[in-house]
């Protein structure tokens, strides 16, 4: 883990937030099912765990396109554009379960850390609307 990103994990776990990690792991797990398969109850943590991963992609995604011209917006927090939704719902789920001692920490933060290890930016890409 990078330093500033443990320095933010570490001040925001402070803070008490209550979308943590852990408690999107399993809403994350259940969107990945078939739509017959989910469970109802985790249908909440499924929603926000989709718009965690369309959100914070989005950002680390223009981040690395305004890196690769010249602009080094928060240059620790880039990633390529994920393939696909379900491409970034499995980093974060792949993500958390091999990182139980962060399921305390705020959820979009573990987005932060699952996405660059699975989709890191690189020099030259594809823009999104070109694929």
């Amino acid at each position: 883990m990078t330093a500033p990103i443990a320095c933010i994990l570490s001040l925001v776990a402070t803070e008490g937030h209550s979308q943590t990690v852990g408690d999107l792991l399993n809403g994350c797990e259940d969107v990945l099912k078939p739509a017959g398969a989910r469970n109802s109850e985790l249908y909440s943590d499924g929603v926000m765990c989709l718009g965690l991963a369309a959100g914070v992609s989005q950002v680390m995604w223009f981040n690395c396109s305004s890196r690769r011209e010249g602009s080094v917006p928060h240059g620790s927090l880039v990633a390529a554009m994920p393939p696909s939704r379900t491409a970034a719902l499995q980093a974060f789920v792949n993500w958390g379960r091999a990182n139980p001692g962060m399921w305390d920490f705020e959820a979009e933060l573990g987005f932060i850390e699952a996405l660059p290890m699975n989709f890191p930016c690189k020099e030259k890409q594809q823009s999104a609307a070109e694929g």
